[in-house]
């Protein structure tokens, strides 16, 4: 039976209080995959995309006592675009997950997505939301006005509530890996249809809505990024529509 690694890509800024709860839940979740499919094995390599708190420190920490754990630490806050990518580019495995590190993605929604893409079917799983509620006003109104003026100018359609809570084959991991742009967009990317000269599928599960029990993310959000969220929602329309390619 051949063996197959599944890397668990975890960007993370200012995580160090979900971070030891992320770790159980993942060990928990991927020790259940082995137990029904011997032939997995897991790496979870986290991305600190420069974090002020003690994050670094507990992935640090998680290294020494767990050979599966890895950690990409960046000098400064880059954002999650380029955490993304770096976590892709450092990921090993014939499959890849990549999730926040808040719990706002369920890690046991991974086996049900590993049994749509080990099928053969499909490329990716990938989750989206399916209700705002408890979120603020002002950062609603941010989202949904995102994804009406990026679909309104880009041939490429992006679902309402996409999520970055995705597993992928190599294959498409590679694809993504092999476009060079400088200003990233994974959502625009992960939707380009022909990614994968044509092969690519997808299947949408839905993701729960938000239980803000464990960490309040929204008020993070507002607190620590906020202010670029008019800077986010300008670059990723200018990024990815195709108005500006055409010919005068």
């Amino acid at each position: 039976m051949d063996k197959k690694l599944i890397s668990v890509v975890v960007p993370c800024y200012n995580e160090e209080e979900v971070l030891p709860l992320f770790y159980d839940e993942i060990v928990r979740v991927s020790g259940e995959m082995m137990n029904a499919h011997p032939q997995l094995s897991f790496e979870f390599l986290f991305i600190n995309d420069g974090s002020k708190d003690k994050t670094l420190t507990i992935l640090r920490n998680l290294a020494r006592k767990d050979g599966r754990v890895r950690y990409v630490s960046f000098s400064r806050n880059f954002g999650k675009e380029p955490a993304l990518y770096a976590g892709l580019e450092n990921s090993k495995g014939d499959y890849v997950v990549t999730l926040d590190a808040d719990l706002q993605h369920p890690p046991k929604l991974i086996p049900e997505m590993y049994n749509i893409v080990s099928s053969g079917e499909y490329d990716c799983a990938a989750t989206r939301r399916i209700s705002r509620k408890g979120e603020p006003k002002l950062l609603s109104f941010f989202s949904r006005s995102f994804y009406k003026v990026i679909n309104s100018i880009s041939q490429t359609q992006i679902v309402d509530g996409a999520q970055d809570f995705r597993f992928m084959t190599r294959q498409m991991v590679d694809a993504i890996l092999s476009m060079s742009e400088r200003n990233r967009f994974s959502k625009g990317i992960f939707s380009w249809r022909d990614l994968c000269a044509g092969a690519r599928k997808e299947a949408f599960q839905i993701l729960p809505r938000r239980n803000y029990g464990v960490l309040d993310r929204t008020a993070r959000f507002l607190r620590l990024n906020g202010y670029n969220c008019p800077y986010s929602f300008a670059r990723d329309v200018y990024s990815h529509n195709y108005f500006r390619l055409r010919r005068r």
